[in-house]
């Protein structure tokens, strides 16, 4: 008996992680190949980093860093579950973090994805944005800066939008 529920069939394998295991196939048949999926280097680990790591782990530093802005997959999930009704969408800013879109999916509602190219930085325009919006749209998600992308927005972009910018926003953008 399957415990699994039908909502689930709607997540599909990491594009990234097929990504990584082609190019892997075509450097086991010898294919001279860099491996844009994972982010994973192509080197060994230098001895003195895994060294340091050894020593870390040894006291007790085993997690990741405090982080200002990251990590909150588990925030969006809790805050998608009261706000969602049936028919909601969701804004996605492709190129995206691939989990948000499972999040969507796996909560039985629907992604709706917005094109970024990367003629314009990758960026969402009002324009786009407008044109995505439906009476069912309950959230955008925006993630700054932006995972895979590396996107970010000035102050002066939402201040264009006539919108207040969230404090992330004002960090590490060049334009």
């Amino acid at each position: 008996m399957n415990y699994l529920a039908k909502r689930l069939d709607a997540i599909k394998p990491s594009t990234s992680a097929a990504v990584s295991q082609n190019a892997k196939a075509l450097k086991a048949e010898g294919h001279d190949v860099i491996d844009l999926g994972l982010g994973e280097p192509d080197f060994d680990t230098p001895a003195h980093v895994v060294e340091a790591a050894y020593q870390a782990a040894k006291v007790g530093e085993k997690h990741y860093p405090p982080a200002d802005g990251n990590g909150a997959k588990q925030v969006i999930f809790d805050a998608f579950i009261p706000t969602f009704e049936k028919t909601s969408e969701v804004l996605l800013c492709a190129p995206y973090f691939g989990q948000y879109k499972d999040t969507v999916l796996i909560l039985g509602r629907l992604p709706i994805v917005i094109d970024c190219p990367p003629d314009n930085g990758f960026r969402l325009t009002p324009e786009s944005l407008e044109a995505a919006i439906t009476p069912h749209t309950r959230w955008l998600l925006l993630n700054l800066p932006s995972n895979p992308s590396g996107t970010s927005y000035g102050t002066a972009v939402f201040r264009a939008w006539r919108c207040n910018p969230p404090p992330s926003a004002r960090v590490g953008y060049v334009g």
